[in-house]
């Protein structure tokens, strides 16, 4: 901290004067540029969603959101809100293609990044879940062009023009595949849908069919019949005795059998 002295007062002495007023010293105030330190942290958590998405590990996805969130907070000449969005998006796509272009390593591309860490009722760990499964079933549906102009315009809402300004192509190419995105998630989403239909017909086809054998089976199997000189009838297996018991009836005499 630094003390800004007050001049002398005429006919005040020096004793009564007022104390030296503290500022803070240029250090001890982030470089925030035009930018609020709220904003400044939403480019850093746009520029980690982004390359999250994109399939990178969390430790190199952190890494390239600060480097695009200082880039933008510190471009000359300054830029607006809109234009740090964009220009934080530039810098990370362009940070993922050098990545790649090195020597092959394992990426992760079975998550995305938790929007809210305080995320503790079922509810939201539900809808998590449920976002993160349809965003893997887009990547493995979509280009990685047509899924980078979805993920700017359908996820981070961002206009024609900064998707287009991001990634560095005309506003109706932005246009031109998002609708063929759209177009592949529908028919994906359709396909889905009637093959689950269909496999689920077929497998209470399948269960009918097996009861209905059993009943039919059941229904065919043949009565043991008495033969001469036996002592008695055997009856079909399982009929119920007299008193509800299950079993064989027992043998039942012959009218003529006085034994």
């Amino acid at each position: 901290m630094t003390g800004l002295v007050p001049e002398p007062v005429d006919g005040v002495p020096p004793e009564t004067a007022s104390p030296a007023v503290k500022v803070p010293s240029p250090a001890a105030v982030p470089d925030e540029g035009p930018f609020t330190s709220e904003q400044v942290r939403q480019l850093e958590a746009q520029g980690f969603a982004f390359a999250m998405a994109r399939g990178i590990g969390e430790r190199d996805a952190r890494f390239f959101a600060r480097l695009a969130r200082d880039a933008a907070v510190h471009r000359t000449p300054p830029l607006n809100l809109k234009e740090a969005r964009g220009y934080v998006v530039r810098v990370v796509r362009n940070k993922i293609v050098d990545l790649r272009r090195g020597p092959s390593r394992e990426v992760p591309v079975d998550r995305l990044p938790d929007r809210d860490a305080g995320d503790v009722t079922a509810e939201q760990v539900i809808r998590r879940d449920e976002i993160r499964r349809a965003m893997r079933m887009v990547q493995e549906v979509l280009t990685e062009r047509q899924f980078e102009v979805f993920w700017l315009r359908c996820v981070m809402e961002m206009s024609g023009e900064e998707t287009a300004q991001a990634l560095g192509i005309s506003p109706g190419t932005v246009a031109a595949t998002l609708n063929r995105a759209k177009t592949k998630i529908e028919a994906h989403v359709r396909e889905s849908k009637q093959r689950d239909e269909r496999d689920e017909r077929g497998e209470r086809g399948e269960r009918g069919a097996r009861d209905e054998r059993g009943t039919r089976d059941a229904r065919e199997e043949p009565e043991e019949k008495a033969q001469p000189g036996d002592e008695w009838v055997a009856r079909p297996r399982g009929r119920t005795r007299p008193e509800g018991g299950e079993g064989t009836v027992p043998p039942r005499r012959r009218p003529n059998d006085h034994r």
